[in-house]
């Protein structure tokens, strides 16, 4: 279990030097999904500020057996992590490039806005490629397309070339080069 865990971490990381997540210092690992009795449901993963990234390990398993689904609770909670750690005032403090970011955030928002306003580009477009729960927040859609990077990197890099590229700059790698291939 560590050596998975430590390895879905490292796939999301392997292009930023020195990252390590340090803020997040407890895993929990649950046998299958867990009821919350914060939000009176059962979930699969999630990541808080207290410093744990929390696991369904059905569900962790289960996104590295279907590898092209673009369903993948590790990869997502990492992201959730990784988005978190940038922000955390600690030795790894906003370690992602500030214009690759600022630009990610302006096409979430402006992905997020449209799946809100129901534009005919938005119904024919990203819906059928993102699940809807990436248009939750700007949060949910990181961690979303995280996953669809690494799982469906080529139809993302099609369908959404601007997305694709600049999440490629953001983590400084790009799957379609060589699956870990850094950017030079």
């Amino acid at each position: 279990m560590e050596v998975k865990i430590a390895v879905c971490a490292i796939q999301l990381t392997f292009g930023l030097k020195q990252v390590y997540l340090a803020h997040f210092n407890t895993i929990l690992i649950y046998p299958d999904r867990y009821y919350s009795t914060i939000s009176k449901r059962y979930h699969c993963g999630e990541v808080n500020m207290r410093g744990c990234i929390v696991l369904s390990w059905k569900d962790f398993e289960a996104g590295y057996h279907h590898v092209n689904d673009g369903f993948n609770l590790g990869l997502h909670e990492m992201a959730h992590a990784l988005h978190l750690e940038n922000l955390i005032k600690n030795n790894e403090f906003n370690f992602l490039n500030k214009e690759d970011l600022q630009q990610w955030e302006l096409l979430a928002a402006q992905e997020i806005e449209n799946s809100r306003s129901q534009t005919a580009d938005f119904k024919n477009n990203l819906n059928r490629f993102l699940r809807s729960q990436a248009f939750t927040d700007e949060h949910e859609f990181f961690a979303v397309c995280v996953e669809s990077f690494f799982e469906r990197s080529k139809e993302f890099e099609q369908t959404h070339p601007q997305l694709y590229q600049t999440l490629c700059r953001l983590l400084n790698q790009d799957p379609n080069k060589g699956i870990y291939q850094q950017l030079t």
